[in-house]
């Protein structure tokens, strides 16, 4: 122990390079958070999406017919639709940026696609095309309470600030499913993007969605649970994003350099033993 400066430099390292790769898989673990944060925020039991997709953000139009099907199966209790969109958010200086806004359901109590919103804050959205906006994106979209901008060509108006909803694609913004259908009813006029169900708790939750998705068939509509489309989402965007791809090199150059620093530093620190010598006398 006498020693312990010779091995100062490999522990130093070693955790140096720890703390590299706790900081990136927070960093990741932060962005698949995000990416999925519809999911993870819903109460829902089961989500009914277009079929074949692989990711939640993929899904376009669920056939609004299908709606009577679901509701004659025993075991649902509640059914509301979520509608989505990616659409230009434009101020008054004639600034854009890409914005992905949501329709939801605003009646206190009711099963909504992002929960965590105070009943207050969603009362605002009664008044027609009233939207909110994260506070960490308030900046980047010159949002202030009671200011204007334009979605699809709408004027909207900014009726408050939430948290916690930021998302790493762009800026989440929330508005009513009604308010939605009037900025553009293109999105909405086919069908939703998503039926969400809550479930009565005495059945099954994965009985229940093979009886729904064999009841449509799976060219119609695909059915999951929030845990299976969030696995798939997250999976999706890891590969097609590269996130993962970049996560793996990041934490394969921290091993590699806390190893060759500590082999490094071992080798030097450790004496090497020297053989005896032999003297030959000669006679």
């Amino acid at each position: 122990m006498h020693e312990w400066r010779r091995f100062a430099a490999a522990i130093l390292t070693l955790a140096f390079s720890g703390l590299l790769i706790l900081v990136q898989v927070g960093l990741l673990l932060g962005q698949l958070d995000a990416f999925t944060l519809p999911l993870t925020r819903s109460k829902a039991d089961l989500w009914i999406t277009a079929p074949n997709i692989q990711s939640w953000d993929q899904s376009t139009v669920v056939p609004a017919r299908v709606e009577g099907l679901f509701w004659s199966h025993p075991a649902v209790r509640e059914i509301r639709e979520m509608s989505l969109g990616y659409t230009d958010w434009r101020t008054g200086d004639g600034a854009r940026q890409n914005v992905m806004i949501v329709g939801v359901t605003i009646q206190p109590g009711a099963l909504r696609g992002l929960e965590g919103i105070a009943e207050d804050t969603l009362a605002v959205l009664a008044n027609p095309e009233t939207v909110l906006v994260d506070q960490a994106d308030a900046a980047k979209l010159g949002a202030t309470i009671g200011g204007t901008a334009e979605i699809a060509g709408k004027r909207v108006t900014v009726g408050g600030f939430v948290r916690g909803f930021r998302s790493n694609l762009m800026p989440l913004v929330v508005t009513s499913a009604e308010s939605l259908r009037r900025i553009n009813a293109d999105w909405t006029s086919s069908g939703p993007p998503y039926f969400l169900l809550k479930l009565d708790p005495r059945f099954d939750v994965e009985q229940v969605r093979r009886e729904l998705e064999a009841a449509g068939g799976m060219q119609t509509y695909g059915v999951a649970t929030p845990e299976d489309l969030t696995r798939t989402s997250a999976l999706f965007w890891l590969e097609e994003s590269g996130a993962g791809t970049s996560f793996g090199f990041s934490m394969l150059l921290a091993l590699l350099v806390g190893v060759g620093v500590t082999g490094q530093t071992l080798r030097g620190a450790v004496p090497v033993a020297k053989e005896p010598t032999m003297k030959t006398a000669w006679r």
